[in-house]
């Protein structure tokens, strides 16, 4: 740090053209009527081409002036500032600089008040005929005594100028914002400048116009109109009449002003003869104010020919809205349900209730279902159906139900022991006996041996036919034997 501060020189040479370079590109794209530049500075520098650069600013309507600290090159800051178009400013201390700055300011602005003796110049409306303003209307200006001063003033983009001065400067203007109006009127009312205006034969004429316009209007009775709010929107239908055979309006503009203070505009489209309507989507609930205003046709389409003025109201959603019981609907309710209207919530909780009984005759089911299966009650009784046969039922009702194909029976398990012996006994006495075959000896046949003939026995008579009852008989004697 000791090195580099001990490599400095004391030779001054202050960049100055840099730094005005820097300015003049920083007001190139301003949108500024006015353009100045104060350099605040306590040498001079004599690197830049200072000559060209104040032609440069001149060209481009920037001006420069010089507030110089010191007393050193004094002659060159001042001839720097008559170059820019300046002033050149000395400050033995920089006590004085404040002052300096404010003079200077002043000093490009230009002074504010105007005093000299002007006449009013009207503006006129679009068709060349009549004055732009309606605040004029049926004053005589030519005969308009001379003013003696005004306050210097710019008029903004929005504003329409009614009465300029010889200068171009404003003199009367007016604005429209949302609903409201405000009228500027440069000059005074009083005996300073306008000693002169108020002799003037139309003076209260014009000063009772000018306070009428910015007033609040009352309803215009050839433009009826009717607002209604609907789903969030705001319903404008405006019906407009007049003289016989007078020519309708060019066009009708609506005006909606916000509860936030917005203004909301629109334009009404013809729905019928002399009938107007449009709808404006509402932003919010609230308060809305809307003025409807009609403007002629032709050249003159900015003057209004009939106004309305009226108030509206977006409410909240219903279901916001406040909800009282129906104590009507809750009474009958309790009355047809053989309840009771309670007025003390713990009274919901008490037990005392009357139990409600009702009986149903269920006869006619059981009669039905008794009816429908008595033939499954005979079939199963006079069919005997084996396991085999139940299952190759279940199968095709499978089938038919599922429309899927039968699968292959599965086999039978084996039969036990006991089951196979019965079967057997069933076979042997359902099966008659055949005699048996005579044997075939390899030995000669003896000799027959003679017996004494003794009596026959009595032949007995042939066994009866089987009946079922025997054939049961003999089944439960071969189960018996079976099962041992």
């Amino acid at each position: 740090m000791e090195q580099a501060i001990g490599g400095l020189a004391a030779n001054g040479q202050t960049n100055i053209y840099a730094g005005l370079v820097a300015a003049e590109n920083a007001l190139l794209d301003v949108p500024a009527r006015l353009k100045h530049i104060i350099l605040l500075t306590d040498g001079w520098s004599n690197s830049g081409a200072y000559d060209e650069l104040t032609t440069r600013l001149a060209e481009q309507g920037i001006t420069l002036s010089v507030v110089a600290a010191g007393g050193g090159s004094a002659e060159y800051l001042a001839e720097l500032a008559r170059k820019g178009g300046g002033q050149y400013y000395p400050a033995a201390t920089m006590s004085e600089v404040p002052q300096i700055f404010l003079k200077e300011t002043v000093r490009a602005v230009g002074d504010y008040v105007i005093e000299e003796p002007f006449l009013a110049v009207p503006v006129t409306g679009g068709t060349g005929e009549g004055p732009a303003s309606p605040i004029l209307r049926g004053l005589n200006l030519a005969t308009a005594p001379p003013l003696l001063g005004y306050n210097g003033t710019t008029p903004k983009a929005a504003a329409r100028l009614a009465l300029l001065t010889p200068r171009g400067d404003p003199l009367l203007a007016t604005w429209q914002y949302g609903l409201g109006r405000s009228a500027a009127w440069t000059a005074d009312l009083s005996g300073r400048w306008a000693k002169n205006w108020l002799t003037w034969a139309d003076s209260a004429r014009f000063s009772a116009q000018l306070v009428t316009w910015t007033l609040p209007r009352p309803g215009d009775e050839q433009l009826d109109l009717r607002v209604v709010v609907n789903s969030g929107q705001a319903i404008f239908d405006a019906a407009i009449g007049g003289a016989e055979g007078a020519a309708s309006p060019a066009r009708i503009t609506a005006k909606l002003l916000t509860p936030d203070g917005e203004s909301i505009e629109t334009e009404l489209v013809p729905s019928g003869a002399n009938r107007y309507e449009a709808a404006v989507p509402l932003p919010a609930e609230g308060v809305y104010v809307a003025q409807v205003t009609a403007y002629a046709q032709g050249d003159d389409s900015q003057t209004p020919i009939a106004s309305q003025t009226t108030g509206l109201v977006a409410p909240y959603s219903a279901e916001y809205g406040p909800l009282t019981a129906d104590s009507t609907l809750l009474a009958d309710l309790a009355t047809a349900t053989n309840g009771q209207a309670l007025t003390d919530p713990a009274q919901a909780f008490a037990h005392n209730l009357a139990v409600g009984r009702q009986s149903y005759p269920i006869w006619p089911g059981l009669l039905l279902l008794a009816a429908l299966l008595f033939p499954l009650d005979v079939a199963l009784r006079r069919l005997r159906l084996g396991r085999r046969e139940w299952e190759q039922a279940r199968v095709w009702l499978r089938s038919r139900l599922l429309g899927a194909r039968p699968a292959p029976a599965a086999p039978l398990e084996p039969a036990t022991p006991s089951l196979q012996a019965f079967r057997q006994a069933r076979e042997r006495v359902q099966r008659p006996v055949a005699p048996a075959p005579p044997t075939v000896s390899s030995s000669p046949p003896s000799p027959p041996v003679v017996r004494p003939t003794q009596p026959a026995p009595p032949t007995s008579p042939p066994p009866a036919s089987p009946t079922e009852g025997d054939t049961l008989a003999r089944l439960r004697e071969a189960k018996k034997r079976a099962r041992h």
